[in-house]
């Protein structure tokens, strides 16, 4: 089975990414991609996958188009683009199709082209590989939905009037696709899913480059990821000042509008530490050494029934307990590994937090590690791959 795999991707090798990634999203999306098509490569039924794509990050003015190969024998591509606004996205679209078709002339056998992201380019591109090859089946990952991927949009009132020019361009693509992978099961009522296959995949836990020994636990809260207003950082912070205990520390990771805002109340109170944004092995070994994770997301915000945290797995393999709102985007059998709050109020939050520090050491230690085993046993690298694996094959022989 061959597939061609249309994104935005960073390969990670031994020695790390290409270039710098700045930016949470573009890391979590790249795991979860380069896990996947690492799986499927290894799995039974004999996959061969071609990658066209764009580097996720912005390099400099143009971003250079180049060869390269995920593994022997791989026939991989960087599209070359300029990054300028709009402009990106046509440039993108433009090489990404000067690339499909110079690849079908060569690969007329590929059984799938596979997109990962709801976004314009990607979109265009499946849409005119299928074209090209009448037979091709296309199919989109969805971890979030258009929408919702600014969740500052109102603020922008003219980006708001390209991105709903954008969406109009978007859902006329899609309806062009075969079938889907989603993230939360919600996402069918936003898309048209309707008598196609789809595929509910929460993400994928990838721990090949993790350290996975546990370490000495400090008496610290921690939270990892885009530093956002929807994403609850500013209640978390709160809830932590009104903690009274001065030996505990409120341990921030990550970037987003609301950097300056931590390195103010860093300042402010000196038992919060903001380390910035950092690579994932250093962040993942603090995750382990604190005594809780907190993400507390507003329950009630409609983005949240369409998007399933990219750090759950992360924190969850880590063997600390994570603290987290009950989210609709989140499926019923985490709850038992997970320490949920129904709403993230501060005060809410703080009785949390209060409890966590008063629990055992031994308590606090086996609800990490069961949740650990939950994730490691049921959403790896392995398993979720060979998921994909079975849906593609079956769409294969009944399509």
């Amino acid at each position: 089975m061959k597939l061609l795999w249309i994104s935005g991707l960073a390969w990670r090798t031994k020695s790390g990414y290409e270039r710098k990634l700045n930016g949470p999203g573009a890391v979590s999306g790249s795991i979860f991609q380069q896990s996947i098509i690492d799986g499927l490569e290894k799995g039974t039924s004999d996959v061969h996958v071609n990658i066209i794509c764009d580097y996720p990050e912005k390099c400099g003015f143009v971003s250079k188009g180049k060869e390269w190969a995920h593994r022997e024998g791989a026939n991989d591509k960087y599209v070359f683009y300029v990054n300028i606004p709009i402009i990106s996205l046509i440039t993108k679209t433009i090489t990404m199709c000067f690339s499909i078709f110079k690849y079908f002339n060569q690969n007329r056998d590929t059984n799938f082209a596979i997109g990962y992201l709801v976004h314009t380019p990607y979109l265009l591109a499946l849409n005119f590989a299928k074209i090209i090859n009448k037979k091709l089946k296309c199919i989109l990952i969805c971890p979030d939905l258009p929408e919702y991927m600014d969740l500052a949009l109102a603020e922008k009132p003219f980006k708001k009037i390209l991105k709903n020019l954008d969406k109009k361009i978007i859902d006329k693509a899609l309806q062009k696709i075969d079938g889907y992978i989603l993230f939360t099961d919600s996402m069918k009522e936003r898309l048209p899913t309707e008598g196609k296959p789809s595929l509910l995949l929460e993400g994928v836990c990838s721990a090949d480059d993790l350290n996975m020994e546990p370490c000495e636990k400090k008496h610290a809260f921690m939270y990892a990821g885009t530093l956002q207003k929807n994403f609850g950082i500013e209640n978390i912070i709160d809830a932590f000042k009104l903690i009274q205990d001065k030996t505990v520390e409120l341990w921030i990771f990550g970037d987003g509008d609301l950097r300056s805002y931590v390195i103010q109340q860093e300042k402010e109170d000196k038992r919060i530490k903001y380390f910035g944004f950092r690579d994932r092995k250093v962040v993942f070994e603090y995750e382990k050494s604190c005594k809780l994770l907190i993400s507390v997301r507003n329950p009630t915000d409609e983005f949240t029934k369409y998007s399933f945290p990219s750090k759950t797995f992360e924190y969850m393999i880590s063997g600390t307990p994570f603290l987290t709102t009950r989210l609709p985007g989140i499926p019923k059998e985490y709850e038992e590994y997970l320490i949920l709050i129904d709403n993230n109020s501060i005060d809410t939050i703080n009785r949390k937090m209060q409890e966590v520090l008063n629990n055992t050491i031994e308590w606090n230690v086996d609800f990490g590690e069961r949740a650990k085993n939950f994730i490691l046993k049921n959403k790896s690298a392995n398993m979720q791959s060979r998921k994909v694996e079975e849906f593609l094959l079956n769409i294969k022989n009944v399509l």
